[in-house]
């Protein structure tokens, strides 16, 4: 799950949160993915440790994969899209026209937001296609968190790395130097 970051850093970015609110792109799928993405990189640790033993947590992260290598072509065709709309945009800006009405000057214009319909391509269509997969995807993760409760499977690092943290931190400068002697 070290892909989680990534995708969050784009989903977070200017660039790509601008794009969705000129495209009218409803925020709450793209939130609702990244929580759910979160919750799921949470349970990898456990799954991947139970997996040698139980085929559902080698099932479960399986799945986990699949809807991931989803995500992954979603986000970046997400990325793409906005980066390809900020082209279009500057360009409009640099030639002096309103992208939305033509204007000569997109400082005296009265369209209150960039509209890409005039643009090759049709942002109806391409929000509704975002949306809907963002959708699917969250449906897709919300599927599998119902699973891991089923596989018991626990969030966070393990335990064992926990009590090893807390006992080290503990340890003065002097037991630690006696502890690495005995090993």
């Amino acid at each position: 799950m070290e892909k989680v970051p990534k995708f969050l850093e784009i989903l977070t970015s200017v660039d790509v949160v601008d794009f969705f609110v000129k495209m009218n792109i409803d925020l709450g799928y793209i939130e609702k993915l990244k929580e759910l993405l979160l919750s799921c990189s949470a349970e990898v640790d456990d799954a991947e440790r139970k997996q040698i033993g139980d085929p559902d947590a080698r099932t479960w992260l399986s799945d986990l994969k699949h809807v991931m290598d989803g995500v992954e072509d979603l986000v970046r065709d997400i990325n793409n899209e906005s980066l390809s709309w900020k082209q279009v945009r500057e360009y409009y800006i640099r030639r002096g026209h309103c992208p939305k009405c033509n204007h000569m000057s997109t400082a005296t214009c009265r369209c209150s937001k960039f509209n890409s319909k005039s643009t090759a391509f049709n942002v109806i269509n391409m929000a509704e296609v975002i949306e809907q997969r963002t959708l699917g995807f969250v449906k897709g993760l919300e599927s599998l968190l119902k699973r891991k409760d089923d596989l018991n499977l626990k969030g966070g690092p393990p335990e064992s790395y926990h009590e090893d943290h807390v006992h080290e931190h503990d340890l003065s400068e002097e037991s630690s130097t006696k502890k690495l002697r005995l090993f």
